[in-house]
């Protein structure tokens, strides 16, 4: 936290909030202008901003700005995804093995749940995924190797203790205002599943009733799993890229939470494979990975253990993609991700265990 105030949109972002940023990480730069010149809308707002200097100090000439200016940002602040953001870059992130973008800059505000962090423009060294890129099962691997290495780091004793800001994932399910309660509601679900992103769905998940059993379960096991862990939280295929030395790495870091290994594992693996690729590759990739935790001297769950959390976290990944709103992704995005996971849950039967 500083002193800086906080901009209330997009409009007030001038030179001298962001000098003030780039100080705390370039102390010797001396920001004289900045051109917007570009915006990404979704979830978040991001602004790619071209910098001038009288003195650049070290200082990059382009960075991302990313805060929450959009309609839906009140709705979302109280989730405290705009602060967590910005506290995650500062705090976490130089200490933990993982591949990320650069941090410039940040500044949060907890109980107003606003922030605004600056981090480096990846698009000249980095190929940006999405649902429609070809991801390969080394790729996949690659990923869940750094996973298994942040979720052994975190899981060390007193690591969680000493943060408590980092909360418990599905703290609020159930809460009358939350967002989690409002997509695993039975009306939305039947909402959504008249979308065309249903239209490649199994049958057998045409059922809001048991959809909503189902995303309990993920709640219950979520918030006391059997190992516990720091999560980036939104490990979907489109949160990740490549660096040019064929590194994975992901992005939007504000939906961390403390919760079990498994809810990353499962919905990044699942959003990133073909169904065809996951069916053939899926319990190796996982035995990879509970590998890559055992050597780093995380947590060892049993292959029985591994596997039922595996299949429990399906659900998460199906509602959350079908009741994405088209704000935040595109209508055929959504459609991809929801069919992978739907046809996941089908062809493992936990539909018919509800």
């Amino acid at each position: 936290m500083t002193s800086i105030q906080i901009p209330s949109s997009l409009d007030e972002i001038d030179a001298a909030f962001i000098g003030g940023l780039l100080r705390q990480v370039h102390p010797d730069a001396e920001l004289t202008d900045i051109a917007i010149e570009g915006e990404i809308h979704g979830t978040a707002t991001k602004a790619r901003l071209v910098l001038t200097y009288k003195q650049a100090g070290g200082a990059p000439p382009v960075v991302w700005m990313k805060a929450g200016y959009e309609p839906h940002s009140s709705m979302l602040a109280s989730d405290g995804i705009y602060a967590l953001e910005p506290r995650v870059y500062q705090e976490l992130l130089p200490i933990l093995p993982v591949t990320a973008p650069r941090y410039h800059g940040a500044i949060f505000d907890e109980r107003a749940g606003s922030g605004v962090v600056l981090i480096e423009d990846l698009g000249p060294t980095a190929t940006l995924n999405t649902p429609r890129s070809d991801v390969s099962v080394d790729e996949v691997s690659a990923m869940l190797s750094m996973l298994a290495k942040t979720h052994a780091a975190t899981a060390a004793p007193g690591w969680l203790e000493a943060r408590p800001w980092i909360q418990p994932n599905f703290a609020d399910f159930g809460e009358p205002d939350s967002y989690l309660t409002y997509m695993a509601a039975p009306a939305t679900l039947e909402q959504y599943l008249a979308l065309p992103r249903a239209k490649e769905y199994p049958p057998e998940m045409f059922n809001p009733s048991a959809l909503h059993a189902a995303i309990q379960k993920v709640s219950d096991w979520a918030r006391k799993p059997r190992q516990l862990c720091m999560i980036h939280g939104d490990a979907h295929v489109g949160n990740s890229y490549v660096t040019a030395g064929g590194q994975p790495g992901l992005l939007d870091w504000q939906c961390v939470r403390r919760s079990g290994w498994a809810y990353d594992v499962t919905y990044y693996m699942v959003s990133a494979l073909s169904t065809e690729t996951r069916r053939n590759s899926e319990r190796d990739l996982l035995r990879g990975y509970l590998d890559e935790l055992a050597k780093a001297g995380g947590p060892a769950p049993s292959w029985d253990e591994a596997w039922e959390d595996y299949l429990i976290c399906l659900a998460y990944g199906f509602v959350a993609w079908l009741t994405n709103s088209t704000t935040f992704q595109p209508e055929d995005f959504n459609g991809i991700i929801s069919t992978r996971f739907a046809w996941a849950m089908v062809d493992h039967g936990t539909m018919g265990k509800l």
